[in-house]
């Protein structure tokens, strides 16, 4: 398996390329990954090679081989909350800051 990383590209994180399965994976700065499948080696090199690496891959190898997404699910630990506790208490809205309010006090200047 081939691996490049691409530090000057704002698209692209890096890629890897495998020769037995003929998968290129492509990791992009968003953080997504995609798994691009029978692509041959060459388009690999030439990913690698090219001037802007962000404009091959969307030129070349973006929509044009079949593909996949990896998605990883992370979970975000949470930590446990005291049986009973309940989220503070909204602060009130004055009367005359709430959009009714500020409504009538406009129509009552239109009126004069």
């Amino acid at each position: 398996m081939h691996e490049t990383h691409f530090p000057e590209s704002t698209a692209l994180h890096s890629a890897a390329y495998d020769d037995d399965t003929q998968e290129l994976t492509v990791r992009l700065r968003t953080n997504r990954t995609y798994v691009y499948r029978d692509v041959e080696g060459w388009v690999y090199d030439a990913l690698v090679s090219a001037d802007s690496a962000g404009r091959y891959y969307n030129q070349h190898i973006k929509d044009h081989y079949p593909f996949a997404e990896i998605v990883a699910f992370h979970r975000a630990p949470t930590l446990p909350r005291p049986f009973g506790r309940m989220l503070p208490p909204r602060r009130p809205l004055h009367p005359s800051r709430s959009g009714r309010a500020r409504r009538q006090s406009s129509r009552r200047a239109r009126r004069g």
